[in-house]
């Protein structure tokens, strides 16, 4: 169920501001589908939205909330989008950027031809600020979601010099791209490079020719189980003892569950990490449950 990311949903409602139902329905059409398809698959449209109460755990501490947007803005800006090294550097770059972005935001803005795209690009934009201040962790992965738009203001506060000194204009904007660009043709290289790395090889292919394509597999993170093996996968639901947990499964007619090892999760509320934890205490070979197969 975690196969539709909210950074989607939330561009499909920015784009939709003051464009009318036709807009809408383009926008949301193949999001409701996906919704569906994850629906039936594991029983949930998304996990981010069966698991919101978890990642919102970060507002009970408000105190929290401002040196948490400072470090948002070094890590997507600072490290994501100019690929500067973690800590102060990282964070200086980032407010650099945001400060120059607001300008060439205002610079369009006054222009007035971009009026809708500016609406809609600053709706998304603070969408995905709500939504990383009640998601803890990050990865440069996430700064995708806002690279298209920080690269149009950084090019509209540019313009001026464009006009006046365009060899030393598009220096500038070589510079800003060289250190992440530097860093995506590494990781290209390095994935040529390297094996085709699968997940759980052994054990999908064992729950793939053991498994029934009709059958459920219980699993802490059943998108990737689904995705690595074709099988429908589910999370483990709230249970008070393993009896109570036993009882579900049983109700469910759920007879497959799916344990690896993981790393720690410190950035989860407490309620799931003790979630996972009774999972792994629950998920073990005592009756009436059996290893069926161990990798």
């Amino acid at each position: 169920g975690g196969l539709l990311r909210p950074h989607g949903a939330l561009l499909a409602a920015a784009a939709c501001w003051g464009r009318g139902w036709r807009w809408a329905v383009a926008a949301f059409a193949p999001l409701a589908l996906w919704s569906a398809r994850n629906a039936y698959v594991s029983g949930s449209a998304t996990a981010y939205v069966s698991n919101a109460k978890d990642q919102s755990d970060l507002l009970a501490a408000w105190s929290t909330l401002p040196a948490h947007a400072l470090k948002l803005v070094g890590e997507c800006l600072g490290r994501g989008v100019l690929g500067l090294p973690a800590g102060a550097l990282a964070g200086l770059g980032g407010l650099v950027l945001l400060l120059v972005c607001v300008a060439g935001a205002r610079a369009l803005w006054r222009r007035g031809a971009e009026k809708p795209l500016l609406r809609s690009a600053g709706a998304y934009l603070v969408l995905l600020v709500l939504l990383h201040l009640v998601w803890r962790p990050w990865q440069s992965r996430y700064s995708l979601t806002v690279m298209p738009f920080v690269w149009i203001l950084l090019l509209a506060a540019a313009e001026p010099l464009f006009d006046r000194r365009k060899a030393v204009a598009w220096a500038l904007c070589g510079l800003l791209a060289l250190p992440g660009l530097s860093r995506s043709l590494g990781y290209a290289f390095e994935g040529l490079a390297a094996p085709r790395v699968e997940l759980w090889p052994r054990s999908a292919a064992w729950l793939r020719a053991n498994v029934p394509a009709g059958e459920r597999v219980t699993a802490l993170e059943p998108y990737l189980l689904t995705l690595t093996t074709g099988r429908e996968a589910s999370f483990p639901l709230r249970a008070a003892s393993r009896d109570a947990w036993l009882a579900d499964l049983r109700a469910r007619d759920a007879r497959w569950v799916f344990l690896r090892e993981r790393e720690a999760r410190n950035y989860l509320s407490a309620d799931a990490r003790e979630l996972m934890r009774s999972f792994d205490a629950w998920a073990v070979a005592a009756p009436p449950l059996t290893l069926a197969f161990a990798d």
